[in-house]
């Protein structure tokens, strides 16, 4: 009878598994890409203001919400469906929201 190598296949599992991005749901790409889809961690609150907890995102989605509270980013995905399409700096997701009030 063969031996069963339950790590072997922990690991088998574990690279066939899909990890998408928290906040757009698109297909994650490993930590060492440098594309807009690379896996990071994002604070769901901001790391400044004391948040602890984290959620896988990619690169681009941490890099537009930036140091914006859950509030802030959920009336901004809402107000810009497929925002990942539009913008591509912290800077521009401010301005748009200084336009919502």
């Amino acid at each position: 009878m063969p031996w069963y190598d339950g790590q072997k296949a922990f690991r088998a599992v574990r690279a066939r598994r899909v990890v998408r991005c928290h906040y757009c749901e698109r297909v994650l790409e490993p930590k060492t890409s440098k594309g807009f889809l690379a896996e990071t961690r994002d604070h769901v609150v901001p790391a400044c203001l004391g948040g602890t907890v984290t959620v896988k995102c990619c690169w681009l989605d941490n890099q537009l919400k930036g140091d914006l509270t859950p509030e802030r980013w959920a009336a901004f995905m809402a107000a810009y469906p497929g925002w990942w399409k539009s913008f591509r700096t912290n800077r521009e997701v401010t301005l748009a929201l200084r336009g919502l009030g």
